[in-house]
Order: structure tokens, then C-alpha cells, then sequence
């Protein structure tokens, strides 16, 4: 059996992301998932290592403007072979985007962005393709981690005004028992200097005891979130582990006695302590931290990636930025299929594209412009044609796609067509495309796995085309032509063939059973990679040319020939069918 070098390009999707970690994850899943397969192969210990890529050679006599060191690689082999002379290498490489648009936007300029484009009511093109059951969850998901957000921030406030209140009250009367009231603290917080009037350098120094025994036992919290997240990875560092532990119980036994000292210690001398109170702060961290991560994390981190990438307005700086995204992962992936091995070989035999949340729709745009790129032959054929799989997971297509149609208000129908047109000479949906040869236009295999409970991730139907790959997109209206005269009296039936396999996670619809939010759990998922099942990420990255050469299925495709219809089309019932095409 002939061995040979893959390549995987990775696409990582929103919020800002480390440097390799995506790479890393997805090269040690690759390598755990190799193993199980083992006992029935009978071959060695399947490991990841770090090695450099090879750069192109300098050109004399000095190397070009912006040279520089490549990315390195993590490759999977078995181990004592790092080359493919005795078995299959593969070698992954992230396409990593999170630095360029980061701290380029903020909740303000997201939350206002959300404003004037899901609630568009004028809108007539931007279709959002869904169950209505995904549609509800996804919904409830958005309103309800908003509504929790704004909770916790008013929570916050409030508990840290009436604690804030109470020692005041303590301060100035002795007592727990009377209050200065919410009138008078305002009035003190919008004059600082009467807080002189109240506290003394031994009730200021509590107050400091409370805040400060609140924040870090907030830390120690998180600390342990941290830890509980990345247990399966300290469980092969035992002194990593015991280290953190270590760490979080010093900081809960600080938090302990300060807020102990806190609650005490009289505020004035033979008055009372603030008690409970003291915990107040306490709490009121923990709500505002709440609040201020959900903010964060979903609103500027996760929307504001959406934001930035979805602009298609030339004069807005973001599209600067949208580009520089889009040019970075084209150059990875069409370095990938160009690039040497790292051993010194040819290049890579296969070059498959894995892309997460927003990645998916970047990857996506990245495969569109290398396409281009190929049929205006500025990109190499042969290059292009090492592609061989593009797959999703927890993709955001189909609604960044609702986005970008809300950007485009009136965009005409030759665009329409024309993206549906290349959409489908470049895509195919069926698994035996993997067993093509190189250059047989039998098209990339999209494959989109998705979690029901995934508020981002939705089954592609929306990417729907007359054309099947082998078509030429100057053919586009004869091709539709061909569809309308064939179909005849169910013309007004007749929808674009889906373009991507779909594969959903079996699993019931339950919030309880499993995360709840499963967006980051893919790459961890036996589902996704397979296995030992029928399909999966494993069999799509390990695929190689049949044996025996399967008759070609797409190339050379022109006319509507007999049983080709499944190739370029499905009838559906006219209300049906006129849902998806208001949606395509």
C-alpha cells in the first residue's frame, strides 16, 4: 500500500483565540483517535510532534520584502516514523486570524450593529433558513443569556449600594439597626468629601478588608472553573494540578479571613460589625463578574467577530480588516497544497479543510477566492486539486449568510445566481467523491456536523445549486434553462441539489443531558471523528484514491442525462420549494 503525506488546514472560529490551541487539539484528538484504532491494524503508537515547515528558498541576493519565519506544524505519525516512507503522516496547521480584529469594536458599536440588522423590517432578501424549533432555541438562547447579563449588572449594583448603605449607617450611628437611607448615599456619592463625615481610617480600613476578601475569593472561583475545564490535561501533570490546588485554596483561605475580619470587627469602636453585610461585596463581585463575562464573551467577543466579518461596506474600516481575515486563510490553505513536506517529499498528496463557527464561513469565502484565483490561472490546477474535503462543525454559514443578505438589501438576482453557480461547481455532498483521483472534477466533499444544542451551528440548506462540479460557470443559464425545459409542468417544484452532507448528533434534544452549550466539544466528540463507526472526520482525513478508479459521477456533466436529476436538483411541493428558494 502506497503511504502518503495529508495536510489539515484548521480554521478556528470567534472570540480571541491563543496561538496554536486549536492545532494542538485538533493534531492530539487526530492522534487519540488513530490509537483506537490500533488493536485492529496492528500498528504502533500513534504521537503528535512540533516541526518546522520548510520556507521557500530566498531568491538572491537577499531574501523578498516581508520574508519571515513560517508557522511551525504539528505533525501525527507513528512512533520512530516522522515520515511517510513506512506509514501515513499528517501534518496539521492552523489558519490563525484571532489577532487581526480584536479590540477592534466594542458592545456599544456591537449592540447597536444587532439593532439595525435582526430587526430590519423593511429587509426583503435576508431569509433565516431554520426549524422553527432551532429557530426558538437558538432565540431563547440569545434573549436569555442577554437578560441574564443585565440581571447580574443590576444585581450587582443594587447589593453593592445597600452594603455600601449599611456601613455607612454603622458608621455614623453605631447601630445596624438605622439607616441613612438611599436618598442620602446617593448625595454622598455624588460628594465624595462627605464620606469624611461618616468613615474612619478603622471602618475604611473593614471596608478595604470586604472588597478586597470579595475579589479574591471571586478569583479563587474562577481559578477552579479554570482548573474543572482543563482537568483531563492535568491529569497527565500531576504537579500542575497540585500546584493550582494548592493556589486556590490560599487564595479562599485569604478571602476567608479578610472577609472574617471584616464582618467582626466593630466598624466605630463599641458599635457593631458589619456581619453579613460584609459579604455583600462579596456577591456583588460575583454578579458583576457574571454579567460583565456574558457581555463579553458573547457580545463584543463573539458578535463583534460577526460584526467586523460581515461587513461588505468598502468605505467601513472593518472591511479592511474583513480582508486581511479572508487573505490570511486563502495564503494558509493555498500554502498547504503548494508547500513541500517537511521531510522533503512532494507535496502534500491530500490537503483537507477543517473550519469551526465563524471559521467555516471565512474557510468557505478562502475556497471561493482560491477557485477563482485557479479558473483566472493565477493559482495552479494541480495545487487546487490536492483539496479534497471541507468540513464543518459547529458551522455559522447559514447565519452569517442571513447577515451578509442584510448587508446586501437589494442585491440583484445575477448575484443571486451567480453565488449559487459557484457554490455548487465547487462543492459535492457524497462521500464517494473522497475516492476520486486528483483533477477527476468530481468536486470538494462538504460535510457540515452540527449539534442541535449549538445556538450557533444549524444543518446547511440554504447552499443549493443547479450546477454540479465539472460545469463551467459561464453555463449558468443554459444549465437553469435545461432544468426548467426538463422539469416542464414542475418547474415551479424544482430546487437546487443541497450541496453538503449533514451529519447531526443523535443525541435528544435535553438540556440537562450533557453541556448544555456543546460550541467547543466537537473536537473532543467520538461522534464527530467516528472512530470505529460507519462515517466521521477520521475516515475523511484517512481517505486515499480507490483501488479500482470509480466511474466519474460529475465531470463532463453538461445536460440533464438520464438519472441525473439527483446531480441538479429535487422537487418538492411548490409551497415547499418556493420557501427555500425566498431563502437561497
Amino acid at each position: 500500500m502506497a503511504f502518503q503525506h495529508v495536510g489539515i488546514v484548521i480554521v478556528h472560529g470567534v472570540i480571541p483565540q491563543p496561538r496554536y490551541q486549536i492545532q494542538d487539539q485538533t493534531a492530539q484528538a487526530l492522534a487519540a483517535e488513530l490509537n483506537k484504532l490500533r488493536a485492529k491494524d496492528a500498528t504502533g503508537k500513534w504521537v503528535a510532534d512540533v516541526l518546522n515547515p520548510p520556507s521557500p528558498p530566498a531568491k538572491p541576493p537577499s531574501p523578498p520584502a516581508g520574508y519571515e519565519a513560517r508557522t511551525t506544524i504539528t505533525r501525527v505519525h507513528l512512533l520512530g516514523e516522522s515520515s511517510y516512507v513506512a506509514s501515513d503522516v499528517y501534518d496539521v496547521m492552523e489558519a490563525y486570524w484571532s489577532p487581526l480584529d480584536k479590540n477592534k469594536t466594542n458592545w456599544r458599536s456591537v449592540l447597536s450593529w444587532l439593532l439595525s440588522t435582526i430587526f430590519v423590517p423593511a429587509n426583503t432578501t435576508a431569509r433565516y433558513m431554520a426549524s422553527w424549533q432551532k429557530t426558538i432555541f437558538d432565540l431563547t438562547y440569545v434573549l436569555g443569556a442577554a437578560a441574564i447579563a443585565v440581571g447580574a449588572l443590576v444585581l450587582a449594583l443594587w447589593i453593592a449600594l445597600h452594603s455600601f448603605e449599611k456601613i455607612i449607617s454603622i458608621a455614623g450611628t453605631g447601630t445596624s439597626k438605622t439607616s441613612v437611607g438611599l436618598s442620602a448615599l446617593w448625595g454622598i456619592l455624588g460628594n465624595p468629601i462627605q464620606i469624611g463625615q461618616f468613615l474612619s481610617l478603622n471602618s475604611i480600613g473593614l471596608l478595604a478588608c470586604a472588597c478586597v476578601g470579595g475579589f479574591t475569593l471571586m478569583e479563587a472561583l474562577r481559578a477552579m472553573i479554570s482548573v474543572v475545564r482543563q482537568r483531563v490535561a492535568l491529569s497527565k501533570i500531576p504537579v500542575q494540578i497540585t500546584s493550582r490546588v494548592f493556589f486556590i485554596l490560599l487564595l479562599l483561605v485569604i478571602s476567608a479571613v479578610l472577609l472574617w475580619l471584616a464582618a467582626t470587627l466593630p466598624i466605630v469602636p463599641g458599635g457593631s460589625s458589619m456581619g453579613w453585610w460584609a459579604l455583600g461585596f462579596a456577591l456583588a463581585a460575583l454578579s458583576f463578574e457574571i454579567g460583565r463575562a456574558i457581555l463579553e464573551s458573547f457580545i463584543t467577543d463573539f458578535f463583534g467577530d460577526v460584526q467586523i466579518y460581515t461587513t461588505h461596506d468598502e468605505n467601513s474600516e472593518f472591511y479592511a480588516l474583513r480582508e486581511k481575515i479572508l487573505d490570511l486563510v486563502a495564503q494558509t490553505i493555498g500554502g498547504m497544497t503548494a508547500a513541500t513536506a517537511a521531510d522533503g517529499h512532494s507535496p502534500y498528496q491530500r490537503v483537507h479543510v477543517l473550519a469551526h463557527s465563524l471559521g467555516s464561513t471565512i474557510a468557505m469565502d478562502a475556497l471561493m477566492r482560491l477557485y477563482d484565483l485557479k479558473e483566472q490561472g493565477l493559482y495552479d490546477s494541480a495545487d487546487f486539486s490536492r483539496i479534497r474535503s471541507f468540513v464543518t462543525f459547529g458551522s455559522s454559514l447559514e447565519k452569517t449568510k442571513y447577515f451578509f443578505d442584510i448587508a446586501n438589501p437589494s442585491q440583484s438576482l445575477s448575484y443571486v445566481q451567480w453565488r449559487n453557480d459557484a457554490y455548487g461547481v465547487l462543492f459535492a455532498d457524497r462521500r464517494e467523491t473522497l475516492e476520486y483521483a486528483n483533477g477527476a472534477n468530481e468536486g470538494i466533499f462538504w460535510v457540515n456536523f452540527w449539534y442541535f444544542k449549538d445556538p450557533v451551528a444549524n444543518a446547511i440548506d440554504s447552499y443549493r445549486s443547479f450546477l454540479v462540479p465539472g460545469d463551467s460557470l459561464g453555463q449558468g443559464a443554459e444549465i437553469r434553462a435545461s432544468v426548467q425545459q426538463a422539469t416542464k409542468g414542475d418547474a415551479d417544484d424544482a430546487v437546487g441539489r443541497i450541496i453538503c452532507l449533514n451529519e447531526r448528533h443523535p443525541g435528544i434534544i435535553n438540556p440537562f443531558v450533557g453541556r448544555f452549550i456543546p460550541h467547543g466539544d466537537y473536537l473532543t466528540d467520538d461522534w464527530f471523528w467516528g472512530g470505529s463507526e460507519d462515517f466521521g472526520t477520521l475516515k475523511i482525513v484517512m481517505s486515499r484514491d480507490a483501488a479500482v478508479a470509480p466511474a466519474p459521477h460529475f465531470a463532463n456533466v453538461r445536460g440533464l442525462l438520464p438519472g441525473s436529476k439527483a446531480m441538479r436538483y429535487e422537487l418538492m411541493p411548490a409551497d415547499e420549494a418556493k420557501w427555500h428558494r425566498d431563502r437561497i
